[in-house]
């Protein structure tokens, strides 16, 4: 639904900025033309938050393909299912993001398939890592950045992103880039670094 608003607003921006109508001789007329219409997200997924942000890949996506893909040239959701909003804080020890209670429920109600849902962690317009929502019930193994949806979020309203999953060196393969140092300035320029 957001993504259809933002687009039309988008459009009618568009067509009122261009539009010949818009222009008479030596003054700039505002002409509001209004029109319904829906992007996919790729059209618009070069619109970024500022600062950390969580992308969810889009549903063609599969993550045992993941590692193979370049991430700059992974489809996303057009807006960010994670932004600096929902981040209270991050530890740079124990890579525990601390959310907001209703970025908890989001996390916590997301459709995650036993092979896991991509996401992409951007800073800005940047992406820098991607990774996978997991569940811990499921009994496929995953070799990339790991956010369980069933243990995050239970007690303290903290998500952990991991090595792999199961967790643990024998699973993961590729470079730990959770304290890639544009993430970690992102959040200390926020205050949310800890």
């Amino acid at each position: 639904m957001k993504k259809g608003i933002v687009a039309s607003l988008i459009c009618v921006f568009m067509i009122i900025a261009c539009s010949p109508l818009a222009i008479k001789a030596d003054r700039i007329t505002p002409t509001l033309f209004l029109t319904t219409s829906t992007v996919d997200s790729t059209s618009i997924s070069s619109i970024k938050i500022p600062g950390v942000a969580l992308y969810l890949a889009t549903i063609d996506v599969m993550t045992e393909h993941l590692s193979d893909l370049d991430i700059r040239n992974i489809r996303i959701e057009s807006a960010p299912f994670l932004s600096m909003n929902d981040i209270l804080a991050y530890s740079k020890n124990s890579y525990e993001l601390t959310l907001t209670g209703e970025a908890c429920q989001k996390v916590q109600q997301l459709n995650v398939p036993m092979n896991g849902r991509p996401f992409i962690v951007y800073v800005g317009d940047e992406p820098i890592y991607s990774g996978a929502f997991w569940v811990s019930i499921s009994s496929q193994s995953f070799d990339g950045m790991v956010i369980d949806t069933m243990s995050g979020c239970s007690d303290h309203s903290t998500i952990r992103i991991q090595l792999g999953y199961p967790e643990g060196l024998s699973f993961f393969k590729g470079e730990d880039t959770r304290s890639d140092p544009r993430i970690m300035q992102a959040l200390e320029r926020a205050g949310k670094l800890k």
